[in-house]
């Protein structure tokens, strides 16, 4: 956090960071750990487009779907279970209006179905590195 006063633009996502083959979007804590992620994959010639939302209502669609009218693919990675969030949401939105620019299907790396597991599980339920760069690479085998 920065020690000066700043605003966040309420309903518009922030482009963290360019790139040309696959567009993943998160908001909050995952989108460190995505950073990283994104830095690791650039030694793999894997470019990477990431989308940081900061709000979800309201929601900038459009800012996603112009990432992915360019990269062709999508990644939504965010903490809650995968059915019924905004997770699904932004994939059925996406799918409204940009199913044609898509080469390979939405993908989400989201937590487990389940309640939240309390103690020493949590970091699995959670979305991880592992189960991220293996969506990503999945995104890539499709044409």
């Amino acid at each position: 956090m920065p020690d000066e006063f700043y605003e966040v633009p309420i309903g518009k996502a922030k482009v963290v960071q360019e790139g040309t083959d696959v567009t993943v979007v998160s908001w909050g804590p995952p989108v460190v750990l995505l950073k990283q992620i994104i830095d690791k994959m650039k030694s793999k010639n894997i470019s990477i487009e990431l989308i940081d939302l900061r709000t979800v209502a309201p929601l900038d669609i459009e800012s996603i779907v112009t990432s992915v009218e360019k990269t062709e693919r999508l990644l939504i990675v965010h903490e809650a279970v995968k059915t019924n969030g905004i997770g699904a949401e932004i994939a059925a939105l996406v799918a409204d209006r940009a199913i044609l620019s898509l080469v390979a299907p939405i993908k989400r790396v989201t937590g487990y179905d389940s309640p939240y597991p309390a103690g020493t599980i949590e970091r699995q339920w959670m979305p991880n590195e592992q189960r991220i760069v293996a969506a990503i690479e999945e995104l890539l085998t499709y044409n």
